[in-house]
Parts: structure tokens; sequence; C-alpha cells
């Protein structure tokens, strides 16, 4: 018999045994008695040949019915005893509890102490624990000292709770490491589990199997985490994980938001994001957003709205437009923001996050972001308050308003050149031709993407390529999808890499664009300064984007390059524009009046190589220390990371902000007179074994 039968089904039956009705599943309302139909089947084979072989039956809904309406003999024993169905979590710690203070009669190994204590053969509990039973202590597992123990708690076998940790209410199935002050409350651990110091894991939380929650991360309440999953030091889970591999401690990486579609970044998440983003803007401020054509895009950009708009933020809602749209928007409608969301392949997709300039949003944004989202703190207003969400009209036309007068009129003795345009999928489609009829330009379009459904995956350079030659081009160029970079294939069919790219742009900004000051990061070739030479200052900066736009932005520039691909003309606006930089590059080239293969010709050729090595995030500290120490005696560079200079080369080591590695560049390679990038290999490799050694190495064995 049960006091709450509804999650089973209700039998009644007559002082025979005989069932007289039965009901799987009722409501209330439908509840006619107590006696719920569980247990042991007994039945003839006969009975058996009414159950079809080739698709799920349930017994319950059709068998027993079909047995009872044919009038064949159904019948049922009423026992008493214990019974506990351990269907979910709740029930199971239940049955625990109930089989260690002695509702059910086991046979639990071990010694009994008093307050229903149990300790399994081969435990060991340090003098100084605390226990409040009901716990059972298994098998060669380990109680250190400190520990507080509230029960019903049980501690599966070869377990081990460290110093100071605490353990309420709790299930461990057994080879579970707690770590050092950790606290477990209300949560079942799986087999295999390990949490490091000072891990906290809330009320009704579950951890798989085989999971690894590094030193200082949290589970938040009811949250679930599939098996062998790894959450990394100081991150905050408050979504169940299932599908993903591992959790970050930090939501951003270079200003954006990434992970697999409807897993990682999930609508639920993107609601969540969308209004800790809004809550550290003021109420009635206005964002700008827009998105690609994939349906994923659309369905993340719509929750994200959600979210912005129950902070008290409106939204200029843009669709479907590329990322240089969506910047030169930003500051053009006098926003406070704007978020990009866009597709990669395999179910991939990113969200960008700009200020009101359009430039990426900065670290300290980030991270008031992100402890916003993690806390679940976002503001929320009144009803009569919420955000709404406008349709601004125009925005295209102002766009190519702004970039038509800074582009100004084309320079040419000769014909308009004949270009394969390349939009890689992307809505850059909805821009560029009419920019380009402006100045008879004749561009054979490829990879146009639609406003209407997903778009296609970009192409490889390869198809571009055999049609410059085919129709004898002057060139091609390829758009990434978002519209920000583009790929130059000159007109014999070469594809340019981008630090040819970047030289071929900076000699012509120098020649034609009046350029007195660019900017490059960091790791880009020393090329750059050899083609602008005593005319042209060239301005190094840290390499990531937000700081070539940064620097863009602060006046006095008049190109920006990325060394991938990536532009900024801030006589136009300060954001990254693989729009205008298709446009600027025609004008450059008709002034040139030469082919991009003969220009190239004369062009240094850049001979940056690269190379990423692990580096635990426990290590990266130490390892940049030693690295500053060894470098003493060299010239070296400190505005991003450590660049060393000697002589005609140069190497930069730059410690990834989302990864645990560090990245190293050299310019020139090996076999070219470099041997920079091969030295500091060595030498990085050997300072983390060595960092970590001292440091002790992330994970344990």
């Amino acid at each position: 018999r049960a006091h709450r039968p509804l999650e089973f089904g209700v039998v009644i039956t007559d002082q025979s045994g005989a069932i007289l009705r039965f009901l799987e599943k009722p409501g209330w309302g439908q509840v006619f008695s107590d006696t719920i139909n569980t247990g042991i089947y007994v039945i003839e084979p006969r009975a058996l040949a009414e159950v079809p072989a080739d698709q799920p039956y349930d017994f319950s809904k059709e068998l027993f019915p079909k047995l009872m309406a044919a009038g064949a003999p159904l019948y049922g024993a009423t026992v008493d005893g214990y019974w506990c169905d351990i269907g979910n979590l709740a029930q199971l710690v239940q049955a625990n509890e109930d089989a260690l203070t002695g509702r059910v009669q086991l046979d639990i190994p071990g010694r009994h102490f008093p307050g229903d204590i149990w300790i399994a053969p081969g435990a060991t509990v340090d003098p100084s624990a605390r226990i409040t039973g009901p716990v059972l202590v298994g098998e060669n597992s380990a109680v250190r000292a400190d520990v507080v123990v509230e029960g019903p708690a049980v501690l599966g076998p070869n377990s081990v709770l460290d110093k100071g940790c605490r353990l309420v209410r709790s299930t461990l199935l057994g080879n579970a490491f707690v770590g050092a002050r950790a606290e477990v409350s209300g949560a079942v651990l799986g087999r295999g589990v390990y949490l490091g110091t000072g891990v906290v894991i809330q009320e009704g939380a579950v951890i798989g199997d085989g999971c690894h929650l590094n030193e200082g991360s949290q589970v938040r309440a009811e949250v679930k985490l599939w098996p062998n999953k790894v959450i990394e030091a100081q991150a905050v889970v408050n979504q169940s994980l299932v599908h993903g591999a591992r959790w970050q401690r930090t939501l951003f990486s270079a200003a954006s938001v990434g992970g697999v579609a409807n897993v990682e970044v999930t609508a639920e998440a993107a609601v969540r994001l969308g209004a800790a983003y809004a809550s550290v803007l003021q109420r009635g401020d206005a964002l700008v957003m827009s998105r690609d054509s994939h349906p994923a895009s659309v369905m993340l950009k719509r929750a994200l709205m959600a979210g912005i708009a129950s902070a008290g933020v409106r939204v200029y809602n843009l669709e479907s437009t590329p990322l240089p749209v969506l910047r030169y928007a930003a500051g053009a409608l006098g926003t406070r923001g704007g978020i990009f969301v866009h597709s990669l392949p395999e179910g991939a997709c990113q969200l960008r996050f700009l200020d009101g300039r359009g430039v990426d949003i900065d670290a300290s944004l980030e991270r008031k972001v992100e402890n916003l989202y993690f806390r679940e703190d976002a503001r929320k207003v009144a009803p009569e308050d919420v955000g709404g969400i406008t349709y601004p009209a125009k925005v295209l036309d102002i766009y190519v308003t702004g970039y038509l007068a800074a582009l100004g009129p084309l320079e040419t003795q000769t014909a308009p050149p004949r270009v394969v345009l390349d939009y890689g999928g992307g809505t850059a489609g909805s821009v560029l031709p009419q920019v380009l009829a402006e100045y008879g330009v004749q561009a054979l379009a490829l990879g146009v993407g639609s406003a209407r459904g997903p778009a296609p995956a970009p192409q490889d350079t390869s198809g571009i390529t055999q049609i410059v030659r085919a129709l004898h081009a002057d060139c091609g160029l390829q758009l990434d999808p978002p519209g920000e970079r583009i790929t130059i294939v000159d007109d014999q069919g070469n594809v340019l890499g981008p630090q040819q790219a970047l030289v071929l742009m900076a000699a012509l900004a120098s020649r034609h664009g009046r350029a007195q000051e660019i900017a490059v990061p960091i790791t880009a070739t020393a090329m750059v300064e050899a083609v602008c030479g005593s005319s042209t200052r060239v301005r190094r900066t840290r390499a990531n984007s937000r700081a070539l736009m940064e620097a863009a932005s602060a006046g006095g520039l008049a190109l920006a390059g990325d060394g991938a691909g990536g532009f900024s003309f801030p006589g136009f606006h300060p954001g990254i524009d693989g729009l205008f930089a298709v446009s600027i590059l025609l004008h450059w080239l008709a002034q040139e009046g030469r082919p991009i293969s003969q220009l190239m010709a004369e062009l240094p050729e850049p001979a940056v190589a690269s190379r990423s090595l692990p580096c635990p995030w426990r290590a990266k500290g130490q390892l940049m220390r030693r690295l500053v120490e060894a470098t003493v005696d060299e010239q070296v560079t400190l505005l991003d990371g450590i660049k060393v200079h000697r002589g005609n080369s140069w190497l930069a080591i730059l410690p990834d902000a989302a990864r645990p590695l560090v990245h190293l560049f050299a310019e020139p390679v090996p076999g070219r007179g470099g041997h920079l990038l091969e030295e500091y290999t060595e030498m990085v490799s050997a300072l983390v074994a060595e960092a970590q050694a001292t440091a002790g190495a992330e994970a344990p064995a």
C-alpha cells in the first residue's frame, strides 16, 4: 500500500485476490485505492504470446487490460513489508536512510555504533572527525581529520573524505575523493568522482561517474553532470552539463561566448546571458543586435533579446546583417553596445559582444557580465519597464552612405577591375553589390548566403582560385561569413597568406592611402616596417582584435591590421570591416595600376611561424616569471607576453587566455637564419615541467 499512489498503477482486488479494476498512474480524482501494482509478475507463457516482439509494449497499459477484457484470470497478492521505488535520487537517499535506521532488515557489513553509525571492515575514521548518524562508512574508506559527516549519508567503498571537508545528507557510490574543505550537501556522487580542495556541491546536485572538479569550483542546486566531465578551477556550474566535456571557469574568450548550439549554449543560457549583459547598463539604454541566417542563430538571438528586455534595456533588431554593419550601427544609432550571433561549422556558435563604439567589449566588462551570470543576479524590472524591441529603418542605407563618403571617388585611368567575390555563405551580399555598382566594378559573386535559411558552409579557396585563373580576373576576394575578414587571391590564382595580405595592405596604405601611422599586433611580421619605410610609422599593439580596434578608436591611424585577414579603417569606423576592406583594396590597386602578382614579387615575404605548447593553468604564472628571469640579457618587449628581439629575428611568447596553452610566434623560421623558435620551444617545455613539479599537476594521476 502507498500513501501517494499517483506514481503507480492502482489496483482493487476481491477477497480471493482476483483483480477487479486497475488504472495506471491516475490523478487524485481517479484514485480508488491505495493498493498499487508493483513487485514481481508471475505470467503464464500463453499470456506472453500476446506481446508483440517488434515494438515497445507496456504490460500495465496494454497487456493487462487486454487480458482482463478477454476474461483471463488476473490475481494480485497484497503483501506487507518494506518497499521503495528508487527510480529517482530522492527515493534512493530515502532507501539508504531506511536501511541504516533499521526500517529495512539488511545485513549491513561492519560494526554498528550508537547513533546508527556503521563502519565497514578496512575503513578508518580520524578521532577528530564528527559523525552524526545515520551514516555508513564503506569498506576501505577513510574519514580524515576534522571532517564533518551528517546523516543520512553513505560513503561507498574505497572513498576518501579529506581534511576539513563536510558531507551532509549525501551518497557517494564508491571510489570517490572529496578534497580538503570541500562541502557536499544533499547530493549524489557517482563512482570515481574527484572533488578538489574547496569544491562546493549544493542541494540536489548529481555528479556522474568519473567527473573531475578542480579546486574552488561550485555546482549549483539541482544541477546534474553526466559522467566524465571536467570542471575547471573556480568555475561555477549553474546548468546541467550533458554533452560537453568541460565547463570553464569563465564564459568569455576575446569578447565572445561560444560552444555547441543548443547543447553548451542553450536558449536558457542565452536568456540569462542577455539579462546579465543588460544589467551592467542603465534601464532604458539600448543595444543593437544582428545575426547570420542559421536557424540556431535565430533561436539564440531571440533568447538573448528576451533576457535583455527583462532587465529593462531596449533592443534595436537588425535581423540578419553582417557584423561590420552592426559595429557601425552601434555608434550611428547611439546605443550602449551590441551582440552578434554567428553559427560555425559542426553545430558550434559564437556570441560576439560589442560596446557603444562597435568595438569588442573589454575584460572588465566581461568580468562584470560573468559575475552576474554565475550569481544569477541579473536585474529584473517591473512589467511596465520591460525593454521594447524595435526594427530601425534604413540602417543599411546609413552604413552605405558612410561607406561611400569614406571611400571617395575611384581614381583610375584604366577600366574598372574584374573581381571574383566569394561571400563565404554570409550576408555581405546585402551590401557590397550596391557599393561596387557605384564604381562599375565587375564582380562574379559566389557563396551568397540567404537571409531566410541556413548559410552554406564557407567555401575553401580552391574554387575561387580556379575561377580567377579561368576568367583572367584581376583578383579574387573571399569574405568570412560574418563579413569581417578577407582572403586575397592574386591575378594568377595564388592565395595570399594572412601575413602576406597584411604586408600588401600596409604597402598600399603607405603609398596611396597617405598613411602616417598604422597599427599591427606584436605577432605581425617585421616586413610591415620594411614596406612602410620612414614615411609611415608602425604602432605595435597587443595580440588581439580588441587592442587593434582600441588603437583605431584613439585616432591618428589610417589602417589597423590583425595579421589574420582583419582590417580596420578608422576614417570610416574603428571596427574590423571586411566589406570596406574589399573596396579600399580595389581602390588602391586601381591607383597602383599593376596586378597583385607584380606587387607581391617586389614586396618582402613574411616568414612568421607559430607553435602551441601545453601549459596547465597553475603553471602559467611561474612560467612567465621564469621566462622574464631567463631573458634578462635579451632585448625584450613586455607589451603582451614576452617578445624577444635578436638581430633581425624576433620571438613572442603569449599565454592563452582561455585554454591551458602557451603560444610561440617567431620570424624568421629555422632554415632562414632563425633558431629562436626551436630554442625557446625547448626552454618553455622545460620551464612548464619545472612549474608543474613545483605547483603540482592540475589533475591527479
